[in-house]
């Protein structure tokens, strides 16, 4: 049945936005993750949720933190990208950055 699929997929949905908003030192475990030489993450997908680090959006910090020292490249796609072709062009040769509100 569509409509209980669809409940399914929010409740999934709100669980994940609940461990998200829970995990603390998020950012700070990323960028340990990032330096690690155990860890790779090319052609990966983060997932973003809305909010902000500090004064910088969590995307904008995410972003920074896989492109400093030029150990990755990465994407970022919202809800308002415009561009679609570029998510697939993006995924086969960067790290994607999604922004999920």
């Amino acid at each position: 049945d569509e409509n209980a699929d669809q409940k399914d997929i929010q409740t999934i949905a709100n669980d994940r936005a609940l461990i998200l908003k829970k995990a603390e030192n998020k950012i700070r475990v990323l960028e340990q993750l990032v330096n690690s030489p155990k860890y790779n993450f090319r052609n990966s997908v983060v997932y973003c949720g809305v909010g902000k680090n500090g004064e910088e959006s969590i995307i904008d910090s995410v972003s920074r933190i896989l492109n400093k020292n030029g150990r990755y490249e990465s994407c970022q796609f919202t809800g308002k990208t415009v561009n679609r072709s570029e998510v697939l062009d993006c995924l086969k040769l960067a790290i994607t950055i999604l922004l999920l509100p």
